[in-house]
């Protein structure tokens, strides 16, 4: 900005500062960028969407429809768009999904018409075990415990990843209950009391539980049998009789990998890999398969052959060799 004699009043210069960390801010941009979450509102194909294409939005409506605002992006396109009235009057009733959002969808596909396709880089992965319960989407109470999702009966070490079922003893209370505001990710130390809004928002929650029928439960609640199918002792056990060990194989042969599989349980599916690359499954006996080494990409040097197998209940075994491929 300059005086009518030259003198500069006021010049720009370049002064980044982070306002958010990336993590939040990659978070963020997940958010606003998901459709399934926001189809119950606006419907898969909205103008928020573009099939095939990363674009985050965020729409707002002010008090009384006077403003509607949208702002959208990508990795390297920002557009946003206002519509109202200039006198400040209320516009339809409509929130800015459907006053302003068409205007932007327009001039966002033209933006991206001429852009490379581009995708956002995914947030980290939060380890949300230690999170008090509430914060983990288990809203039932904050005393909880993992149950075998097959046989019902309480988790132990051996039950599978996969088959373990979050339950909490029945306690519904309101977020401001269990967690501090101040301090969301523990467990609330302090009286609950404490917090001014407390009242209001737990007489809401306990008068809707009594109305559903949900009665606390007691501690007992935890007293189950525990998980008697994911056993060590029902674990597959795997012998290979091919390849042998630390044998050694043309270069061009086909090898053949077989396993003698027992177990308590059927088999359900059995993996096999070579130096960690998949090369084939197995459904039914014999358990085998073949598979020409370069056209794993694998080619010489020692190779390690690794069998995975699953019982109908998930029980897992292992069992590995090495060979190596003749120059």
């Amino acid at each position: 900005i300059e005086t009518k004699d030259g003198a500069v009043k006021e010049e720009w210069t370049d002064k980044p500062e982070r306002v958010l960390s990336e993590k939040t801010a990659l978070q963020i941009t997940d958010i606003l960028s998901d459709n399934r979450a926001r189809a119950p509102a606006f419907g898969e194909n909205s103008p928020l969407h573009f099939p095939g294409r990363d674009v985050a939005v965020k729409t707002g409506t002010t008090n009384d429809y006077r403003d509607a605002w949208i702002i959208g992006y990508t990795p390297s396109i920002a557009i946003g768009a206002w519509v109202g009235n200039n006198d400040n009057r209320a516009m339809q009733k409509k929130v800015a999904a459907y006053l302003v959002a068409p205007l932007w969808n327009a001039v966002m596909k033209r933006a991206l018409a001429s852009s490379s396709s581009e995708t956002f880089r995914e947030p980290p992965e939060d380890d949300r075990s230690a999170l008090p319960p509430i914060l983990r989407g288990v809203w039932q109470g904050g005393q909880t415990y993992f149950v075998d999702k097959l046989s019902g009966k309480q988790a132990t070490e051996f039950t599978p990843p996969e088959l373990r079922e979050e339950r909490a003893v029945r306690n519904i209370h309101s977020i401001l209950y269990w967690i501090d505001k101040a301090a969301p990710t523990v467990v609330r130390t302090a009286a609950p009391e404490t917090d001014s809004q407390f009242e209001r928002w737990e007489y809401a929650v306990r008068k809707w539980a009594l109305a559903q029928g949900l009665s606390d439960e007691e501690s007992a609640a935890l007293a189950l049998p525990q998980d008697d199918i994911h056993r060590p002792e029902f674990f597959p056990r795997i012998s290979l009789t091919s390849p042998i060990a630390e044998s050694v194989i043309p270069e061009n042969a086909t090898v053949q990998v077989t396993a003698a599989i027992t177990s308590h349980f059927p088999i359900a599916k059995v993996n096999f890999f070579a130096d960690n690359i998949f090369i084939g499954s197995a459904m039914r006996a014999p358990w085998q398969v073949s598979f020409f080494p370069k056209e794993s990409g694998i080619e010489g040097g020692p190779v390690g052959i690794k069998v995975v197998a699953y019982d109908i209940v998930n029980n897992r075994g292992e069992a590995s060799v090495s060979f190596s491929i003749a120059e």
